[in-house]
């Protein structure tokens, strides 16, 4: 999952002759609606190009659209329709699951027709005008089935909820969905080895570890590496070769994190989702799960949903705390807000003192406190594993 913030919204509307538009589609399913496209362009070091994302707003006819992108750099677009999930007018921000938008590639001179379906739930789509979109467009159709699947689940997690009922059928079903997303990702970044999208995908869901990035780079021909899309894997190497204590100090950060069981966890203070300050010491006398994730790390917001169920199931009983890392306040509160999060204490490490003074290097990672304040750290939360588990 992806979510950032919009520092300049930029109106543009379509109205000329279709020879001077480098993008250009149809959508089944949308027929008149406005969509909103958001540009993200890189400069050749993989610096943001004016310091944020420009948003057009593109009025649909007949189900066909039509813009123009002003490319000078290597451009990522994501269209969404304005009556779908995300309100990218509303809420100033963008993000939500691949299968929620269209996203393209673009270089300067190059021309993309995207012929796509939305049924309210996933966007199938395929894409023509580039060999890089035509291979990601393949790739994307093979996972349509197991999203639709995803968001099915996700529908009866919240049926059975509302019915007062066993949620574990539809967990069970969604992890049969995410199981198999997962499986045809990892398929293709081992078939690909000649494909730039192949190393896109691996930094992409393991942007948070860079020495498992840098051990994995041989998997790719090297010829892979000078596309504009593995800008970002280019400068995670760079960094690695330059750091040559690098891999020692994160293992000296996950000793330290792991040290921290049978100690007391380290009090702190951080700003709440409503606006209080939060000490950790105020609620020491019952269990705590502390949560250390992102808006940006896709593993942490898959895991939300049981998180934000167990939860539900324990309130009153039990602390569910996230702490957002790496994140700014409007990206923070815009995901809190998209994925129903509430139910738990919300928290910003704004400065990532917290996460510092806990040795988080890993997300999402989880500290257990126990009700006399003693930590128990965890790479990953298994609750039918915890103590108060029932």
């Amino acid at each position: 999952m992806k979510t950032k913030s919009i520092f300049a919204l930029l109106l543009f509307i379509a109205v000329s002759c279709s020879n001077e538009y480098n993008v250009s589609g149809k959508i089944e399913g949308v027929d008149n609606d406005t969509l909103y496209v958001i540009l993200e362009q890189r400069d050749s070091l993989g610096n943001p190009v004016n310091e944020g994302v420009g948003a057009i707003s593109v009025v649909m006819k007949n189900g066909r659209f039509k813009f123009k992108a002003d490319v000078d750099y290597f451009t990522t677009g994501y269209i969404y329709p304005a009556s779908g999930p995300l309100k990218v007018k509303n809420s100033n921000s963008y993000g939500g699951y691949m299968s929620e938008y269209i996203d393209f590639f673009l270089e300067r001179g190059e021309r993309v027709e995207i012929d796509a379906k939305f049924d309210g739930k996933v966007f199938e789509y395929s894409m023509s005008g580039s060999p890089l979109n035509e291979k990601y467009s393949e790739y994307r159709s093979t996972l349509f089935e197991f999203q639709r699947k995803r968001v099915d689940a996700l529908s009866e997690i919240k049926r059975l909820r509302e019915a007062g009922e066993s949620p574990d059928a539809g967990r069970a079903m969604l992890k049969i969905a995410m199981d198999s997303l997962n499986k045809h990702r990892d398929m293709f970044i081992e078939n690909n080895p000649d494909s730039p999208l192949a190393a896109y995908f691996l930094m992409l869901y393991n942007y948070d570890d860079p020495e498992m990035l840098s051990a994995n780079k041989t998997k790719f021909k090297p010829e892979v590496f000078d596309s504009p899309l593995l800008i970002e894997y280019v400068n995670i190497l760079k960094f690695i070769e330059s750091n040559p204590g690098f891999k020692e100090k994160e293992q000296n950060r996950r000793r330290a994190f792991y040290d921290l069981k049978g100690k007391v966890a380290p009090d702190f203070s951080l700003i709440s989702y409503n606006g209080d300050l939060f000490s950790l010491s105020s609620v020491k006398g019952r269990y705590s799960v502390v949560k250390f994730w992102g808006s940006w790390c896709s593993g942490c917001l898959e895991s939300m949903p049981e998180f934000i169920e167990m939860a539900q199931k324990y309130a009153g009983e039990i602390n569910f705390i996230t702490i957002a890392c790496k994140e700014s306040e409007t990206a923070w509160k815009n995901a809190v807000k998209k994925f129903k999060m509430e139910s738990l204490i919300n928290l910003i490490d704004s400065k990532d003192e917290v996460s510092a003074l806990y040795n988080i290097s890993l997300y999402p990672s989880y500290i257990l406190i126990a009700p006399d304040g003693k930590a128990t750290p965890l790479d990953y939360l298994n609750f039918k594993e915890l103590p108060f588990s029932r």
